[in-house]
């Protein structure tokens, strides 16, 4: 009995490893395809539902490239973007747990490029904006509590919010995410002054409002300079900011479908965070 039981368990694990490593490690003329292929989408899906430690990842492509696995004549391929929570991620992706989106249903990379591989059925549809869109509802929540509930003065809506060096850099292109972040500290700094010194109110602009909401965007509106929900001033930064990248308006108003309110534009939830990159 005991044998029989060290028996299945070696089975158990060898079924998992057949699951866990099929197409991580392929040819440079597949790999070569199958980034053409995801260059044609704008979300996939991760999931191995076979695997040792199942997981379900919606990933919103910011970049896909191949590179050179370091063993033998094998490469891997490469997804940047970000996940659900709006951090930023980078993923060497095995293809046959790859699925893409036509249509409201999920096709598996590997069976769309014609590899061979061993199926592991979805367990889930394919509905990415199920995740994203709870990201829309976590912020109204978050800034109706901090900002209206809890009665936050304008200069701690800044220093809650600033973005970080890293922060810029996922939303600017690197030649002018240093600049923009060394330009948010000395205004920050400039603030700090005028509070200190006694020249900003600090009182509670939000006081007044009993809602908010968030609109939202993505900088490929702004790139294309086709944006009903973007600020004037986001124009200027089409030539700046990256491709991909879902941004929110925080908007305050003192009655529910009220058209006119206090807007604050834009903020974006990176790595567990709201940040705040404010456009005047």
């Amino acid at each position: 009995m005991k044998f029989s039981k060290i028996f299945l368990s070696l089975i158990f694990l060898l079924s998992i490893n057949s699951y866990a490593d099929q197409l991580s490690y392929i040819t440079k003329d597949q790999a070569a395809k199958a980034v053409e292929y995801l260059k044609t989408q704008k979300e996939v899906l991760l999931s191995c539902t076979c695997c040792e430690e199942p997981d379900n990842e919606y990933i919103k492509i910011t970049n896909v490239y191949y590179k050179h696995s370091g063993s033998e004549d094998f490469y891997l391929v490469i997804i940047e973007g970000k996940n659900s929570r709006n951090q930023i991620v980078e993923r060497a992706v095995d293809l046959a747990y790859v699925f893409i989106g036509k249509q409201g249903n999920a096709y598996n990379l590997a069976s769309e490029l014609n590899l061979e591989y061993q199926p592991c059925p979805l367990k889930t549809r394919w509905n990415p904006n199920l995740n994203f869109s709870k990201e829309k509802i976590d912020g109204q929540n978050y800034f109706k509590e901090i900002f209206i509930n809890q009665n936050t003065d304008t200069y701690t809506l800044f220093a809650l919010h600033q973005p970080s060096l890293k922060d810029c850099m996922a939303i600017f292109k690197q030649e002018f995410a240093l600049l923009y972040f060394v330009s948010m500290n000395m205004k920050f700094c400039e603030m700090a002054n005028e509070m200190l010194s006694g020249e900003m109110a600090t009182e509670n602009m939000f006081a007044e409002y009993r809602y908010c909401f968030l609109e939202e965007f993505n900088t490929n509106d702004i790139i294309k300079k086709d944006c009903p929900n973007c600020v004037g001033a986001l124009f200027e930064l089409s030539e700046t900011i990256n491709p991909n990248i879902t941004l929110y308006n925080v908007v305050f108003t003192k009655q529910q479908n009220d058209a006119n309110g206090f807007n604050i534009s834009f903020v974006t939830y990176i790595d567990d965070r709201w940040v705040l990159f404010p456009v005047n």
